[in-house]
């Protein structure tokens, strides 16, 4: 687990996670954190989420395969009897929609899992340059992927991991939501409304407290 400042990675190292320190290794970023990085499309927000290649890069580049995951997201169940089919593609990854900026699946970073070869540290390491320039990584990313890089790819099924978009629209039903593996508080701006949209659907765990 990466902190992204100091504050969090005391917490977790003291309140969250003090006896787990043998399975869970917690790491603090080179990131000097801006406050108004927790403003979603401000400089300091495109810089941190922009960290992220370099955190995955150095991850694949000491062999290591990677299961990333933004924070804003709750796992119903384990996601890995999805992914097992990672020995046959490099990346799979959530679908945020379909045939979007010329693309026939638009992916999500939000839930990625990306297997440890010369393609993929490539192409991770191709986003992190790009990134040099913080920016919105989704879309530069996408346009490398289909235009630049020979990674194979696939994407998770939409009913299981779904965009915040869809699951938190009307039109789901309760059968429609069960299916859900991992979901995804996006498609909504800042962290109280994405709390209260967790609490409103029974997904939020943490007391106040």
């Amino acid at each position: 687990m990466i902190a992204e400042d100091d504050v969090v990675k005391e917490r977790l190292e003291k309140e969250v996670y003090p006896s787990n320190q043998e399975i869970l290794k917690i790491e603090r970023s080179k990131l000097e954190l801006d406050p108004s990085a927790h403003n979603y499309e401000t400089k300091a927000y495109q810089k941190m989420v922009s960290g992220r290649a370099t955190h995955i890069l150095q991850k694949l580049q000491a062999g290591f395969n990677v299961i990333y995951c933004d924070v804003d997201s709750v796992w119903r169940s384990s996601p890995l009897p999805y992914i097992e089919p990672a020995d046959k593609v490099d990346m799979i990854l959530q679908v945020d929609i379909n045939n979007y900026f010329g693309h026939p699946l638009y992916y999500c970073t939000g839930f990625m899992a990306i297997v440890s070869n010369n393609a993929t540290a490539a192409f991770i390491k191709d986003w992190q340059k790009s990134l040099e320039t913080p920016q919105l990584n989704q879309p530069i990313f996408n346009d490398i992927l289909y235009k630049r890089s020979v990674v194979r790819h696939q994407g998770l099924p939409k009913p299981e991991f779904p965009s915040g978009g869809d699951f938190f629209s009307r039109h789901y039903t309760p059968e429609m939501l069960a299916k859900a593996v991992v979901v995804h508080n996006n498609y909504i701006i800042g962290h109280d409304p994405k709390k209260k949209r967790f609490v409103n659907h029974q997904l939020w765990k943490i007391s106040d407290n």
